[in-house]
């Protein structure tokens, strides 16, 4: 759709909008939106200076997120729905589908979306590769349908038919344009989010790494009772030491490399 000034913008814009609630660094969208950094540092800063995005820094990571209270953000979430955010959409209802292994969208909506001319799209198609649960399959397209106010068309074909490419709606659809949504792989999702550390400094990257584990994992404090050791061992006690061959040993690996093992 011709509105936005690249489709990168577009896709920024919809990944941010639709997870209003979401932290990303620059370096992560980059990465999931498959846009080289310095032109994704553009379109960030373009969109900072508009007030559409919110930008804070945590050390040496600058997080983004989008500014809820632009008075552009409710209507531009609503046009970024139905036109560049429906793969997105797609990607989090179908990402919890057990045994999707893929998923695909085509059709239509796929022509537009990769700029092939033709009629809006009035629907989506939708194909998932793999051994899915049917109901499940039905149960995502029927939520992802919700959100986008446009009917959702699943079909399933196994990871196989996609490969070997001798069905007649594989041929038809590899053949065609489509958008590749989501993959078994795909597993960043509200309930297990990724974190990604900013590692060019390696000791402040492990540094941020160890506060963010400390604050994420819950810790309540376990009491427990006080133990007493036994007064330690002298040689004045006639201790002796057991026969080593009761004990299991780690092999000697080192001696293979330094050449100094005990006879």
């Amino acid at each position: 759709m011709p509105i936005f000034r690249s489709r990168h913008q577009a896709d920024l814009l919809a990944w941010l909008l639709l997870h209003p609630d979401r932290e990303y660094t620059t370096t992560e969208l980059a990465a999931r939106l498959d846009v080289p950094l310095t032109t994704l540092h553009r379109e960030v800063q373009r969109l900072i200076d508009a007030d559409l995005l919110r930008a804070r820094t945590v050390g040496r990571s600058r997080l983004l997120k989008a500014n809820p209270d632009h008075r552009a953000t409710p209507a531009l979430t609503h046009l970024l729905e139905v036109t560049f955010g429906p793969h997105t959409i797609v990607g989090d209802e179908f990402s919890k589908v057990r045994g999707a292994e893929e998923v695909v969208i085509f059709g239509s909506w796929a022509a537009r979306y990769q700029q092939h001319p033709g009629q809006p799209p009035h629907d989506l198609d939708v194909l998932v590769v793999g051994r899915p649960d049917r109901q499940d399959v039905y149960d995502a397209a029927d939520w992802a349908e919700q959100r986008l106010g446009m009917p959702v068309n699943p079909v399933i074909r196994t990871a196989d038919a996609w490969q070997d490419a001798t069905d007649p709606l594989v041929q038809q659809i590899q053949s065609g344009p489509f958008v590749e949504v989501s993959s078994g792989t795909d597993t960043d999702i509200d309930e297990a989010p990724w974190w990604v550390v900013e590692a060019e400094d390696k000791r402040a990257g492990r540094l941020n790494m160890i506060a963010h584990l400390l604050v994420t994992v819950p810790y309540t404090e376990v009491a427990a009772p006080e133990v007493e050791l036994p007064e330690r061992m002298t040689p004045a006690s006639n201790y002796q030491r057991p026969p080593r061959e009761i004990f299991n040993y780690v092999p000697d690996y080192a001696a293979t490399l330094l050449g100094d093992s005990e006879g």
